[in-house]
């Protein structure tokens, strides 16, 4: 295990501009004291075991949050299988058998709003106690806000799922740093977006939360490389479609890719979905959300 570490322990879904905000510091004082930087993080999310009705939807899968961790600067990422012998522990054994005998660790860097142990008991306060009472250092991180629209917001993931049920895809992405992306499997679809003359890939149930229907510009990335992409969300009224479908229309790309993994980045949302009078008024309108996709995202078909 990686002990005598600079710590920080949370869900850190999404790995947003918060989190991200943490880990800087984590690294500053791992490179002040000589340690790594261990980010701890749980599967499944606590809810999840608690009230599986409450558990938020995820903002990514497992692979993307290690992968986001270590880029924002954790040198390893412990991931502890919750389950509730765990979350039973008390604020006490949480920091006494995680941190002191598991981590030994010299530092431990959270945010103003961490709470651990049975129900959530313990505070930064009580971290503070027992961080005097073990010998570790605590480093407390001011919350970050960022301007959406005419409001500031604390950047949490909470927020951010609020935003993408909104569809309001440039909020998220101001919290998170980065678009919001969502990763699946391509399946066949319906054929309609061929039959209009503007074919698509369409994704399987992602397992991350789903920004509210509409149409999107946004990019497409499959096998190494990345297209600009017009993504639908919604029921495809006019096609009388009656399941929910993700699907997008990557500009200047043709293949076969049933079965592959693909990659669809959300710039900024164009428009509702909505029911035309018929065919030729809604291959008109998606000839216009194209036509601004390109002018929004750029040049297509680049290697990633």
């Amino acid at each position: 295990m990686w002990r005598g570490s600079v710590v920080t322990i949370g869900n850190f879904d999404g790995v947003h501009l918060g989190h991200r905000a943490i880990l800087m510091r984590c690294r500053t004082r791992a490179v002040e004291t000589g340690a790594r930087v261990v980010a701890v993080t749980f599967e499944p999310h606590p809810l999840a075991i608690l009230t599986p009705d409450r558990a938020p939807a995820r903002l990514a899968t497992l692979e993307e949050r290690v992968e986001s961790l270590h880029a924002s600067g954790a040198d390893a990422v412990w991931i502890i299988d919750t389950d509730r012998a765990f979350l039973s522990w008390t604020p006490e054994e949480f920091v006494e058998r995680l941190i002191v005998e598991r981590l030994a660790a010299c530092c431990v860097v959270e945010g103003l709003d961490f709470n651990f142990g049975r129900g959530r008991q313990g505070s930064i306060e009580t971290l503070r106690e027992l961080g005097d009472r073990f010998q570790f250092a605590i480093d407390v991180v001011e919350p970050l806000r960022v301007r959406l629209g005419a409001v500031e917001r604390v950047v949490s993931s909470s927020v951010i799922r609020e935003r993408l049920l909104a569809g309001d895809v440039e909020a998220a992405a101001a919290c998170l740093g980065r678009d919001y992306a969502l990763s699946g499997t391509i399946t066949p679809g319906s054929g309609a977006g061929r039959e209009l003359g503007f074919p698509t890939i369409n994704l399987a149930s992602p397992p991350t939360a789903v920004p509210g229907d509409g149409v999107y510009a946004g990019t497409g990335r499959i096998a190494g490389w990345t297209f600009a992409a017009a993504i639908s969300i919604g029921h495809r009224p006019t096609m009388g479609g009656t399941t929910r479908a993700i699907e997008a229309h990557l500009l200047d790309a043709s293949g076969a890719w049933y079965g592959q993994s693909a990659r669809l980045g959300f710039r900024c949302r164009l428009r509702d979905q909505q029911r035309f009078e018929d065919i030729e008024h809604l291959r008109e309108q998606i000839e216009r959300d194209v036509a601004r996709v390109r002018e929004l995202i750029g040049p297509t078909g680049t290697t990633v």
